[in-house]
């Protein structure tokens, strides 16, 4: 085993397990009542979805990532390490969405707070 693989196998299992353990907090993050009403609701909902499929996207990347530990064509090796940016690239855009989202959401609860 080269350096590379071993970087590619090492670099994927930190990144799929950095995906379940984002995913499993996500799931038994209690939310203590902050449910209770329908912009809460509404808000918690595309939340969860968002980071679900944000969780999806990160550990998709770490698959690929551990393919490029076993691939030997160049060509494949370089596409691979091409869709794993591209994915990252859409992560973060994925986060500055949930940012705007999460800004919203509190200004409308203070709006709602204030009332």
């Amino acid at each position: 085993m080269d350096g590379s693989t071993g970087g590619s196998l090492v670099l994927a299992m930190t990144i799929i397990g950095f995906a379940i353990w984002l995913q499993r907090n996500e799931e038994h993050t209690d939310q203590n009542g902050s449910s209770e009403s329908e912009l809460d609701r509404v808000y918690h909902r595309a939340r969860s979805a968002s980071r679900k499929r944000t969780n999806r996207l990160i550990g998709f990347s770490g698959l690929l990532i551990l393919a490029t530990a076993f691939i030997s064509n160049p060509i494949a090796w370089m596409s691979i390490w091409l869709l794993v940016m591209i994915s990252l690239l859409i992560v973060i855009g994925l986060a500055g969405k949930d940012a705007v989202r999460t800004y919203r959401y509190h200004q409308k609860k203070l709006d709602e707070v204030r009332m």
